[in-house]
């Protein structure tokens, strides 16, 4: 599909006809008088920037491939129900902000930062780097975190259970109400946090566990596997911790 193509597609799926400004979205003009549309000499999308434009769908699904040449992407402060964005190679980051979303996915991009967003039920697809900050997850979301991902921070989030597969994991000033289950080869941090009914973290042998200020409830590790790790502890509390 051409880069045009791809673009109606976006105005048709988010409502376009709505948006504050779709000035020459549809019309003959090149790429880059489009609002929002960003090229280069050659004519190619190098960067769509669509925040707080009124755009709305249920499901928004976004593949960048088309883009050989897009490096950046902005559709912060719009509702969708379920974001699915497809990367093309080109683009190292993405970052959403303040979207209405139950669901976010996201493929072939590198470091994904999603922030501000108060109704999310789940996080998938894969990335290297991921940022979660100041989130607020749906009451009884079960699996919030459906993602592959190398290195994680999680950061003044609130949610009930968490379930995330990390080489490097994270968790800073935020907290779990109900289960915990994270898988991580190397590296967990849980600073001024709060983890409730920890029933299983698996660790690689010589994996580090740093613990300040974190406060754990009803964890199941046993004395035996606790001590094969480095730890740092400062401030922490225990309950039923062995």
């Amino acid at each position: 599909d051409s880069e045009q193509t791809v673009l109606m597609h976006l105005f048709h799926n988010a409502n376009g006809s709505e948006w504050l400004d779709n000035t020459n979205w549809g019309s003959d003009k090149p790429l880059g008088e489009w609002y929002g549309v960003e090229t280069d000499s050659e004519g190619y999308v190098t960067a769509i920037d669509l925040h707080g434009n009124g755009l709305s769908a249920e499901v928004l699904s976004l593949n960048l491939l088309p883009f050989s040449r897009l490096t950046r992407i902005n559709i912060d402060d719009n509702a969708f129900g379920h974001i699915m964005i497809k990367g093309n190679g080109k683009m190292e980051e993405l970052v959403l902000n303040r979207c209405a979303s139950e669901s976010i996915s996201v493929e072939d991009i590198a470091d994904v930062t999603i922030m501000d967003c108060d109704s999310l039920s789940s996080i998938g697809g894969s990335c290297k780097e991921l940022l979660v900050k100041d989130c607020e997850f749906k009451y009884g979301a079960s699996t919030p975190f459906e993602i592959n991902v190398e290195n994680a921070h999680i950061l003044g989030c609130s949610m009930h259970s968490c379930g995330l597969s990390s080489d490097v994991l994270v968790f800073e000033e935020s907290s779990t109400y109900d289960t915990w289950h994270c898988v991580t080869s190397s590296r967990l941090e849980i600073i001024n946090s709060y983890c409730s009914t920890i029933c299983g973290w698996d660790f690689d042998e010589d994996a580090d566990l740093i613990l300040e200020n974190a406060t754990l409830w009803r964890s199941n590790w046993d004395e035996e596997s606790f001590v094969t790790f480095t730890c740092s502890i400062k401030g922490s509390q225990w309950y039923d911790l062995f």
